[in-house]
């Protein structure tokens, strides 16, 4: 019997059936969709991860203070980064001053919730953060305490909409400073804030609204970048080194800092969302089995109804081939016709949870397609022992049934 032939009566004894090919599909339709979208949703997140930790930039060691019960022991101080520049192990360092909440800022009389950080120029470039409009604040600002701010890309959205906010005026803490630049938009961190809902400012002017006077020159970070001939481990030693002599740390004392290697965060984090994509991946596969053991048992059902059938088609002539790739070829269509139905399910959530949802998914090919071929073969598998058992019937015992 030609292939298409087969294929076409294959087709008519599905249909003969629609409630029951329906419902053996359902489990085939729910394997690839659920592959889909749970490869999407762990390759989103790896992609999230990766723009995390290129928005942070490259190389970089991130040096915070350790509560060690005393505000001088557990702080960090701008002299330190200052020590940190001269270092010749080190191209750069920069210090932030984070402003407390019940800092207001506010914008034609209404409270801004932006994060307001205070930083020395230097920053900039060690973060690798530019601006997408206007310009950035330099030394001489930072030295002058001049009333400029840049703004985030979220923020400046949440507060003047569609209009350009370079050359508006905020009020910071009861000073009337004025928004020089856009930055360009960061996106998340590893944890879920927005990088981009903030306001910069220099640093100076930051220390003098907030009128620190018992600790002039504290910081809540310090960012450094060692040369790129310096190994992490090499910069580190060094560092602590440099920072406990500073703080006159002795050998029986602990430091009252702590350095963090953002690549070695990085790059835990990515091998954490590779884990976590071949789980969800894994987790997904187990509705594909199910489904080919349902596509099995229907078939088996199928082989048991149809006995006399059989008989009567071999003993008219039908070869073992035939009535082998009949069955096989309705466990691959009912197999298949699963897969595309699961296929556009699984494009429709992706698409429901990026529009509606805002969660980070990535679709590309290879998933959709390792959907496709596994579907195949699961039909293939299921489908070859009903198949075979159909085939080696005799037609003597299948007409008695």
């Amino acid at each position: 019997m030609p292939i298409f032939a087969i294929i076409i009566e294959a087709m008519h004894s599905l249909a003969a059936n629609k409630m029951r090919s329906g419902l053996t599909m359902l489990g085939m339709v729910i394997g690839v969709a659920s592959v889909i979208v749970m490869v999407a949703i762990g390759q989103g997140s790896q992609r999230s991860i990766k723009q995390t930790i290129a928005s942070l930039g490259s190389n970089l060691l991130l040096i915070t203070p350790v509560d060690a019960g005393s505000q001088d022991k557990s702080t960090i101080f701008e002299r330190d980064a200052e020590r940190l520049r001269k270092l010749p192990i080190i191209q750069n360092a920069a210090s932030m001053l984070i402003a407390p909440e019940s800092l207001i800022v506010t914008y034609n009389g209404t409270i801004l919730n932006s994060s307001v950080i205070g930083v020395t120029p230097s920053y900039f470039g060690l973060r690798e953060w530019g601006v997408s409009r206007g310009t950035l604040f330099n030394d001489m600002d930072n030295q002058l305490m001049a009333p400029v701010t840049l703004i985030g890309e979220s923020a400046a959205k949440k507060i003047f909409g569609q209009v350009n906010p370079v050359g508006k005026f905020i009020i910071f803490n009861k000073q009337r400073v004025q928004v020089i630049g856009v930055l360009k938009p960061k996106g998340q961190t590893l944890e879920g804030k927005d990088q981009d809902d903030l306001l910069i400012l220099p640093q100076t002017l930051v220390r003098a609204r907030l009128a620190i006077t018992k600790v002039h020159n504290m910081v809540n970070i310090i960012f450094t970048k060692p040369r790129s001939e310096v190994t992490q481990e090499t910069a580190i030693l060094y560092i602590t080194r440099t920072l406990r002599e500073s703080h006159g740390l002795t050998a029986d004392k602990q430091s009252d800092f702590a350095i963090h290697d953002v690549k070695s965060v990085a790059e835990s984090a990515l091998k954490a969302g590779r884990v976590m994509t071949i789980l969800l991946g894994a987790i997904a596969s187990v509705s594909l089995i199910v489904g080919g053991i349902g596509i099995m048992n229907i078939m088996l059902v199928c082989v048991t109804e149809r006995t006399r059938e059989i008989g009567i088609r071999k003993a008219i002539g039908a070869s073992r081939q035939a009535i082998l790739f009949q069955f096989l070829c309705e466990a691959l269509l009912i197999a298949l016709i699963g897969c595309m139905m699961g296929m556009f399910i699984g494009v429709g959530t992706i698409l429901g949870l990026t529009v509606n949802m805002g969660i980070p998914v990535e679709l590309n090919a290879w998933p959709v397609m390792a959907a496709f071929s596994a579907s195949t073969l699961t039909g293939v598998f299921f489908g070859l022992y009903p198949a075979l058992k159909a085939s080696r019937l005799l037609p003597v015992e299948a007409l008695k049934y």
